[in-house]
């Protein structure tokens, strides 16, 4: 199936997202990324492209995570060409863009490191002129590739996934700090682990905006098991932090 105009009925929800990342109507851009466990994201960016579409927006989902990084966690459909050609001009845009149902199209972005971030325009604006009327792009993101993230918008909505330990908290903040202030719209850390409350919120937000020179939202903490479990049913709090991430994205 390739990409095609369809009926846009989701312009009376788009005030869900930050009004920010659509300045110059570009599709918003989101992405998640969890420093110490990478392939977390995976189930967590599914769950909210899917309850994003669910309300009528029209999403591109991108998943940057290498084969030997995702923990057996599959894509959602076989990928013939990887966005990276795309954004190389080796082939056209509907070419690494899969189209799941009418409202989430998926791209897998592994070989992204092979595109400097100065190559034309970035997939937010070339998801503009594709003929779909796309409302956001979401990016399951691989931390160490984070040199590369303009190639994907102007102005990036980050989410990053973070151990409640002190220790583990200090580690993500120091990482956040090497992403260039410029092309961050937003900050929000979701906080996970077996017993929540260890470390206070506030000390977080307060930290992270003195490091990061902006203000940082504190999501959870949320209970669960994750440094050890499959990324199944077997991850206890799965479920939970897939609802935080949801209701605190939805209300922009």
């Amino acid at each position: 199936m390739g990409i095609t105009a369809i009926q846009d009925q989701a312009s009376g929800l788009r005030r869900l997202f930050h009004p920010q990342g659509a300045a110059l109507g570009w599709p918003v851009v989101h992405a998640v990324s969890c420093p110490a466990r990478p392939a977390l994201v995976l189930p967590l960016v599914q769950a909210l492209v899917h309850a994003w579409a669910d309300q009528g927006f029209c999403l591109a989902w991108v998943d940057e995570l290498p084969l030997d990084r995702r923990e057996g966690w599959p894509w959602p459909c076989p990928v013939r060409f990887d966005l990276s050609q795309s954004v190389l001009d080796h082939v056209p845009l509907a070419a690494s863009l899969s189209a799941l149902d009418d409202r989430v199209w998926f791209a897998s972005a592994r070989q992204m490191q092979r595109v400097v971030t100065d190559r034309g325009w970035p997939v937010s604006r070339r998801l503009l002129d594709s003929g779909v009327a796309f409302d956001a792009l979401c990016l399951a993101v691989d931390p160490p590739m984070q040199r590369l993230w303009s190639a994907y918008g102007a102005s990036i909505h980050h989410t990053v996934v973070v151990g409640a330990e002190r220790e583990q908290i200090e580690s993500a903040l120091r990482w956040m700090t090497q992403v260039p202030v410029a092309g961050v719209a937003s900050w929000r850390v979701l906080l996970v682990g077996a017993e929540p409350g260890a470390v206070a919120p506030a000390w977080v937000a307060e930290t992270a905006a003195a490091l990061l020179g902006q203000p940082l939202e504190v999501l959870g903490p949320v209970s669960a098991r994750w440094q050890d479990a499959q990324l199944t049913a077997d991850l206890a709090g799965l479920d939970a932090m897939q609802r935080v991430l949801l209701e605190s994205l939805m209300r922009g």
